[in-house]
């Protein structure tokens, strides 16, 4: 009935399976200034690469790594654009 199923985990990263196949994720360490629209960032991140045809792990990174983006200002405004995803994908941890 669900093809993806992705799992949020806060400070702990995010873990997500599709087709059997499942991936985990660590948290990107950051200094959290407000945690207000970070899941909603994780959601959009997701959304937008996978939108673009990435495969499910770089789909999870995106997200992990927007969620992490968000919370390093006040209100999500630190939310990257795809220009800043990138930056913030290289800090990615095991991925």
């Amino acid at each position: 009935m669900v093809r993806t199923v992705v799992v949020k985990r806060g400070g702990e990263g995010a873990c997500a399976v599709r087709g059997g196949q499942g991936y985990d994720l660590p948290a990107v360490p950051v200094e959290v200034v407000d945690t207000t629209g970070a899941g909603d960032c994780f959601n959009a991140g997701f959304l937008q690469a996978n939108l673009t045809g990435r495969e499910l792990p770089e789909c999870l990174a995106a997200a992990v790594a927007c969620g992490a983006a968000a919370t390093t200002g006040p209100g999500s405004n630190r939310a990257p654009d795809v220009g800043g995803l990138r930056a913030w994908l290289a800090r990615m941890p095991c991925r």
